[in-house]
């Protein structure tokens, strides 16, 4: 199932951290908050446009408080969030402009969310944040990184040295 479970590292048994299931889940800086997408019911990860009772909404629960949130409520998928280091914004994936971008929101659930990204040939898929903020993701095939107030851009060849 997707709950979400914790292990020491030094090893032992497991325990369920929330029961809701918590797809793409990761903890802020402090450890006290969780973010993720919910899962509603079955839909195929690459379908694209597409709007039902099961997509996807972005989620926090607070460890502290043991209580959830819900932070976006668009009728498409919205979803794979990360904190911003600042502890009180988010970035995620949605559709809410025809295709999947990058946008950005608060955590308080005040404003509009704002589109970071606006590329339309491919959906952007995959995201992740450093701790600086800056992004990287997926779109067409290649791996684009990007700082706040920037454009994407897209990454230079791997490194035949790497092992890979």
């Amino acid at each position: 199932m997707n709950e979400l479970y914790s292990v020491p590292v030094q090893g032992g048994k497991a325990t369920m951290v929330i029961t809701q299931p918590a797809i793409n889940a990761r903890y802020n800086s402090n450890g006290d908050k969780i973010i993720f997408h919910d899962y509603k019911g079955y839909e195929d990860n690459w379908r694209k446009h597409h709007t039902s009772a099961v997509t996807r909404d972005v989620w926090t629960y607070d460890l502290k408080t043991k209580k959830y949130s819900q932070h976006t409520q668009f009728n498409g998928e919205d979803r794979n969030p990360v904190f911003h280091s600042n502890g009180s914004d988010f970035y995620y994936l949605s559709e809410a402009n025809g295709s999947f971008n990058v946008y950005k929101s608060a955590l308080n659930n005040n404003g509009t969310p704002t589109a970071v990204t606006t590329l339309s040939k491919h959906p952007v898929r995959f995201l992740t944040a450093a701790d600086n903020n800056t992004l990287c993701f997926n779109y067409d095939g290649e791996i684009y990184t990007m700082k706040e107030g920037e454009k994407p851009k897209k990454s230079v060849g791997v490194s035949d040295d790497v092992g890979w």
